[in-house]
């Protein structure tokens, strides 16, 4: 106390000593939080969304364009955000639940290959050809809603022109 009843302030040293160790203190609470936040972020943003891609129907009756979906998968596995399942773990999974592997993976089995494996997502392609014309056309579904999630479509003049319309399709 002074001698005029009041309290006089602490010393200066003595105010630093337990302010500057007190923000140093929040200030690294404040760093640690915003890295666990932005950690959990990244790994929210860096998750793939798995997808199941049926085989091609083949509308232009060249038996070379059979093989399309292969080419589809390749392209999507490209993606940063798709976790495309391989057509040797679709035929695991039919073997597993005791069916038969067929040739072609349609629709239905497409479904039923994505309920197995819990995906939600499927997708289906068909090309067509037009006098000179090949259309390309891509869905992607909601397997429990059955909803178009959306719809793509590619256009090229020449069966050379197939590639890049499956990238570019891809890439969309």
């Amino acid at each position: 106390l002074s001698r005029s009843g009041f309290k006089t302030a602490a010393p200066r040293s003595r105010l630093r000593s337990v302010v500057v160790p007190s923000v140093f203190l929040i200030v690294l609470a404040a760093v640690v939080l915003g890295v666990y936040v932005r950690s959990g972020q990244r790994e929210a943003i860096g998750a793939h969304i798995p997808v199941a891609v049926t085989d091609f129907v083949n509308d232009t009756g060249e038996p070379e364009l059979d093989g399309l979906s292969e080419m589809l998968i390749t392209s999507l596995e490209q993606s940063r955000f798709l976790s495309v399942l391989t057509r040797s773990r679709m035929h695991d999974i039919l073997e597993r639940g005791g069916h038969a592997v067929p040739d072609q993976i349609d629709e239905s089995l497409g479904r039923r290959i994505c309920r197995e494996a819990n995906i939600n997502v499927l997708v289906t392609a068909s090309i067509r050809k037009f006098d000179d014309l090949y259309t390309i056309d891509l869905k992607a579904y909601d397997v429990n809603s059955q909803d178009h999630i959306f719809t793509l479509r590619e256009e090229g003049s020449r069966n050379s022109d197939i590639p890049g319309m499956i990238d570019r399709l891809a890439k969309k």
